[in-house]
């Protein structure tokens, strides 16, 4: 789940990192894991070896959205059709400039998305997005 992108997890979920209980250590994931939540978080559960639930989850950043175990396939599909109406460019050039710029300095990351943002504006989804909004109407995005 450290992997993904969004996380929708049921209230019910639990997670640990129980490498250290059998003498191992969570090498694998540990990059990921102080990505997602940072550094004394990460440091906390690979020490520990503790199960967070869901509530914490939450709270520390582990998961996006935690909802009732029996809203959960609800849930999955209201994203699932939210999502459908974005377009497909910008989510994927998007997707890709945000894991791009995350180690670069700042400087870097502005130059970086500055020539993905001109590049995004140049798609046909950009075009129609702007021109549904100056219209005030839906989009219908091609993905192109």
């Amino acid at each position: 789940m450290l992997a993904c992108d969004y996380v929708l997890a049921s209230e019910e979920a639990s997670y640990a990192t129980t490498e250290i209980k059998i003498g191992l250590w969570p090498m694998m994931i540990s990059a990921e894991l102080v990505r997602n939540i940072g550094r004394k978080k990460a440091l906390d559960l690979m020490l520990s070896g503790r199960r967070v639930l869901a509530p914490e989850a939450l709270a520390i950043g582990l998961i996006s959205e935690m909802v009732p175990a029996t809203a959960l396939e609800a849930s999955v599909m209201r994203l699932a059709r939210e999502l459908a109406t974005r377009s497909p460019s910008a989510l994927a050039l998007g997707l890709r400039c945000f894991y791009e710029t995350q180690d670069l300095a700042i400087a870097d990351a502005l130059a970086l998305l500055e020539q993905r943002f001109g590049e995004l504006l140049a798609t046909p989804d950009a075009k129609e997005g702007l021109a549904a909004f100056m219209e005030k109407r839906a989009p219908q995005f091609g993905g192109d």
